[in-house]
């Protein structure tokens, strides 16, 4: 009967002992966890099929890890997922373990910040305007009001009226300009001429009142 026992003993100690043996998380393992953990790569990309949106892109995903985000989203099972998230968002990203033996165990946090998306940029105001800041599609113009954003518009087009007038003056006399320097053996011989034409007179006048 004892016999019976120890047999009954000795083979649920084989059974369990594998487990208390690989229970552990030793260092060699975080440290490869870690490893995969920092091959985790984030990149983003405007997501044209919905305005103000964006795509991240998560790449490098392995069974031994799985991410949460900072809206508490989480991403696991595959080596690459998409997310969408709002246009000027910081999102941090916790990379765990998701290893038996060290589940839930912090590895890495990550962060990747996205650009504000202009809802101005799309404006017919903006036709004309492109290089205004107030235009540009990767500008943060969440505080301007409609009205300042029109008013800038309009105050930018009289502006641009006005500078492509004094341009236009400027390449005028530009013009005269680049003609008299372009011709100035012309001028020369013409200024030649009238100083002659000039002592010949002067001349004459002289010799007539002798």
């Amino acid at each position: 009967m004892k016999y019976v026992k120890y047999c009954i003993v000795f083979i649920i100690g084989m059974i369990i002992l594998p487990f208390i043996t690989h229970a552990e998380c030793d260092y060699q393992r975080k440290a490869e966890l870690s490893r995969i953990a920092g091959n985790v790569k984030l990149a983003y990309e405007y997501d044209v099929t919905k305005a103000q949106k964006f795509s991240v892109l998560i790449t490098n995903i392995t069974n031994d890890i799985y991410l949460v985000d900072s809206l508490g989203t989480t991403f696991s099972g595959s080596s690459e997922m998409s997310h969408r998230y709002d246009s000027g968002q910081t999102i941090r990203y916790t990379i765990y373990s998701n290893d038996v033996n060290c589940k839930g165990e912090e590895l890495l946090t990550q962060y990747i910040s996205l650009p504000y998306y202009n809802k101005y940029h799309d404006y017919g105001s903006c036709i004309g305007n492109e290089d205004h800041e107030y235009c540009k599609m990767w500008s943060n113009t969440s505080s301007i009001p409609r009205e300042q954003f029109e008013q800038a518009m309009y105050d930018a087009s009289i502006q641009k009226i006005a500078d492509e007038a004094k341009l236009k003056e400027e390449s005028f006399f530009e013009r005269i300009w680049n003609f008299i320097t372009e011709h100035t053996t012309i001028w020369i011989g013409l200024g030649v001429i009238v100083i002659l034409g000039i002592i010949i007179l002067i001349i004459r006048r002289h010799m007539r009142k002798l």
